[in-house]
């Protein structure tokens, strides 16, 4: 039992004590949390529709709602396109009179289709003895109101659309780009180039703006060398040992084997939870430790919470995340309130989506109710206009007396002769 404890022991050991070597990759966790956002990047689709609901989707309602109308009405709409009314000169361009208007061609459009073909006949079409009975009177009341509902569902969907995803604060795919790379919008989303413009001192930018800006900087600071740290914080791979100075013209050095390496990553779920998710986990580590002085940081930084160039040392201050004085926390994380506005955004689409599934559905429900009604007035009995009813009165006794002597008088008195009683 004692040998089973100690093996774990000792391989904790051992990997503390490799932990705590000089030079090795003290900043590859923040690495690890950072590349997950950096991978936001290659999301370039979102979940779920969110165009327009179109015409099409109400078109079986309005087959449907033609198809039992008065058939009078009717008697002036075309079954052919070559016969259709718009075609005609006088309407062309559309004069003033009802066979010109838009919602005649409408109608009439949507009469030709139920006349394409001998499928759509068979589906659409109905004696004229049907549509004017009371059932079919009533079934078309009954389809002119769905389709008044169906027509606002979709109206409804399309407004709230138009102004829900107005992007006012850019698309979730722009200010993703923005957060990560710097690049102000609208910018080339095929361009991964670091946009932050770095000083010639290390301290200036990884405390200040530059290193908060985007991503892409925050990663150049935690994980990049120069003439002063020397050492891999982030790994082999991303803290390359080329750059000799921290300067702008060394800034493409730094960063592009950093972004080799969070390219590796998977795209995450495009979904404002998980972007929400990434950022709490990424600064979760800042909280937890590093810290001095009155800055929180995120990296390795010395014991006054400086991230000034020095071997061993690869940070930025988050200042604007709390302190330890009473004075104001001063700055604040850029790229944190894109991917943030990036989420909204999202959050928006998510829901848009929802809404115009919600109203297909509804649509298809409503269509489906008014193809029953359809059917149903197609199968039922022939109505009483098309019956004969006598209207001779019963016959009298003494009637039935002389047509039974009649009767006899043919036949001998057989027995298929009324009796006379």
């Amino acid at each position: 039992m004692m040998l089973v404890l100690a093996l774990p022991i000792l391989l904790l050991t051992a990997s503390d004590g490799t932990d705590a070597a000089t030079g090795d990759y003290k900043n590859i966790q923040h690495l690890h949390n950072l590349c997950r956002l950096v991978a936001l990047n290659q999301i370039t689709t979102l979940p779920g529709g969110v165009s327009e609901i179109s015409p099409a989707e109400t078109e079986e309602l309005e087959k449907i709602n033609i198809s039992l109308a008065n058939p009078e009405w009717k008697t002036t709409f075309a079954t052919s396109p070559q016969n259709k009314k718009q075609s005609r000169p006088k309407c062309t361009p559309p004069g003033n009179t009802p066979q010109c208007s838009q919602q005649y061609a409408k109608w009439e459009d949507l009469w030709v289709q139920v006349h394409a073909t001998e499928d759509s006949k068979k589906e659409y079409l109905l004696p004229k003895s049907k549509l004017m009975s009371q059932e079919g009177r009533a079934a078309a009341v009954s389809v002119q109101a769905l389709l008044v509902e169906a027509e606002d569902i979709r109206a409804t969907f399309n407004s709230y659309r138009k102004a829900a995803l107005a992007h006012q604060q850019g698309t979730p795919q722009q200010l993703i780009h923005e957060a990560i790379f710097g690049t102000a919008m609208p910018g080339d989303l095929t361009k991964t180039e670091c946009a932050v413009a770095l000083t010639s001192t290390r301290k200036t930018d990884c405390e200040g703006g530059p290193g908060k800006q985007a991503l892409c900087g925050t990663l150049v600071c935690l994980c990049g060398q120069n003439n002063t740290q020397n050492e891999e914080l982030c790994g082999t791979a991303a803290s390359a040992s080329g750059p000799s100075s921290w300067v702008d013209a060394q800034k493409a050095a730094i960063w592009a084997p950093i972004l080799s390496v969070c390219n590796k990553y998977p795209t995450p779920s495009p979904t404002a939870e998980k972007i929400h998710q990434l950022i709490a986990t990424t600064l979760a580590a800042a909280e937890r430790q590093n810290t001095g002085g009155d800055h929180i940081t995120l990296g390795e930084s010395g014991n006054d919470g400086s991230c000034a160039a020095a071997t061993g040392m690869g940070c930025i201050q988050l200042t604007d995340t709390g302190s330890t004085t009473a004075s104001a926390p001063t700055g604040k994380l850029t790229w944190k309130e894109k991917l943030e506005k990036a989420a909204d955004e999202i959050k928006i689409h998510e829901n848009a989506a929802a809404r115009r599934q919600a109203a297909i559905q509804r649509i298809q429900q409503l269509t489906k109710h008014a193809k029953h009604l359809i059917t149903a007035l197609k199968n039922s009995f022939p109505d009483a206009a098309t019956q004969t009813i006598s209207t001779q009165k019963p016959q009298t006794k003494q009637q039935s007396s002389e047509v039974a002597e009649e009767c006899h008088k043919h036949d001998n008195k057989n027995a298929t002769c009324p009796k006379d009683k």
